[in-house]
C-alpha cells in the first residue's frame, strides 16, 4: 500500500462526479472542510491483495503519523495515482473500507465512566465536524421504545418547526413499520 500523508491547517473537498466503484453518498458528505487534519491519500497495490495485515499495518502507520503531528482528525482519500501496480477494484475497495473507523461497543461495571467517556467522545466529534451531531438519550429515564424514539425524533427534527403531535405521529408510523417488519 502506498500512503501519502499531508498534515494541513485545513483541507476542503468537493465531489463533482463519481466513479463506477464509488458508493452513493449523502449530499451533505459530498463537500466539506476539515481543520487541522492529516490528509491520507492511499493506493492499494496488487501485492496488498495477499497481505492479511495490510489494513492493520496501514492503520498503525497512520496513527503514528497523526500522533507525531499532534492531530486527531484524519481524512482517508483513495488515490490511485501513487502507484502503477494497482490492486483490482474488487480487492481494493474492501481493503479501503476496512480502514474506515468502526462502531465501538463499550461495556463494564456500573460507575466506571462508560457514559461519561461516550458523551465526551461524541461531543468532541460533533465539535470538529459539520456532518456529525450528537444527542444523549438516557434509556433508564426513557424506559419504552416509544419514549426513546420520541427523544430521537425530537433531536433529529429540532429546528424544523415540527410540533410535538407531528413528531408523535412520525414515531407511531416508524414504530408500526419496525414491529411489522
Amino acid at each position: 500500500m502506498r500512503i501519502l500523508a499531508l498534515h494541513s491547517d485545513f483541507i476542503e473537498y468537493e465531489i463533482t462526479k463519481s466513479t463506477s466503484m464509488a458508493e452513493e453518498l449523502l449530499e451533505e458528505l459530498k463537500k466539506d472542510r476539515m481543520e487541522e487534519v492529516l490528509a491520507v491519500f492511499t493506493t492499494v497495490e496488487s501485492i496488498d491483495e495477499k497481505n492479511p495485515d495490510v489494513v492493520e499495518d496501514a492503520a498503525s502507520l497512520i496513527a503514528d503519523v497523526a500522533t507525531k503531528v499532534k492531530t486527531d482528525r484524519i481524512m482517508l482519500y483513495p488515490y490511485a495515482h501513487l502507484s502503477s501496480d494497482l490492486a483490482s477494484p474488487e480487492k481494493a475497495v474492501p481493503i479501503l473500507k476496512d480502514m474506515e473507523p468502526r462502531n465501538n461497543f463499550i461495556f463494564g461495571s456500573p460507575g466506571t465512566g462508560k457514559t461519561c467517556i461516550s458523551r465526551f467522545v461524541t461531543e468532541e466529534l460533533s465539535a470538529h465536524t459539520t456532518t456529525v451531531q450528537s444527542s444523549y438519550i438516557n434509556c433508564w429515564e426513557c424506559s419504552s421504545r416509544f419514549k426513546i424514539l420520541f427523544k430521537f425524533f425530537e433531536f433529529v427534527f429540532h429546528g424544523y418547526g415540527m410540533k410535538q403531535s407531528q413528531i408523535q405521529h412520525s414515531i407511531i408510523t416508524v414504530h408500526y413499520i419496525i414491529t411489522k417488519w
